[in-house]
């Protein structure tokens, strides 16, 4: 009879240990293998990750440095608002008017980051996490039409990334055949 007995016990005894400490140890190196596949996945990723900013960095090194002077002023990373209202003036004093009226908010870029901290709209929030800002400016030029169409030429072929928003067009006073544009544009720059 305890030829009969002692198995099933034994058996009774094995099954309850498997289902205490063997199955729940099993569970962990299962989960544990998970993790770690997905620890090698993003080791992997990382490691390509490196490799494509290096290839970038040297392609970036392999420039001369006045190609990067003019990739910096394609998309510079700070708004630098006074270097783009003197660019600007400059290709205006080039077809013989001047820069007037001139209107930027100072506070664009100081309240990008606020808006962050602080109740936002989703605009504002979504704008933020771009990799790039916007920076509007609104001026006035007076002369000819053809000067007009010079100067936006001009700032159309320019290096700076600009987009010319809005042109208005005043009359011109009595006795001048200079007419009065208002210009809105925008450009962009680079986070960092």
């Amino acid at each position: 009879m305890f030829k009969v007995i002692f198995p099933i016990i034994m058996t009774i005894a094995a099954i309850g240990l498997f289902v205490v400490f063997t199955n729940p140890g099993y569970q962990e190196v299962g989960t544990l293998r998970t993790v770690q596949a997905a620890y090698n996945q993003a080791l992997n990723n990382s490691q390509q990750l490196l490799k494509v900013r290096n290839d970038l960095t040297t392609k970036y090194n392999n420039l001369s440095g006045t190609d990067r002077d003019r990739l910096t002023k394609l998309m510079p990373d700070t708004v630098d608002n006074i270097r783009l209202i003197i660019d600007t003036q400059n290709i205006a004093i080039g077809h013989g008017m001047t820069l007037k009226d001139i209107k930027y908010d100072a506070r664009a870029q100081s309240t990008v980051a606020a808006t962050a901290a602080t109740t936002a709209t989703p605009a504002q929030l979504a704008q933020n996490q771009k990799p790039y800002g916007t920076f509007q400016l609104e001026f006035s030029v007076t002369g000819s039409y053809s000067n007009f169409l010079a100067f936006i030429t001009d700032i159309e072929q320019s290096l700076r990334l600009v987009d010319i928003e809005s042109v208005t067009f005043q009359a011109p006073d009595a006795g001048s055949s200079a007419m009065k544009y208002v210009v809105r544009i925008r450009t962009y720059w680079l986070k960092s």
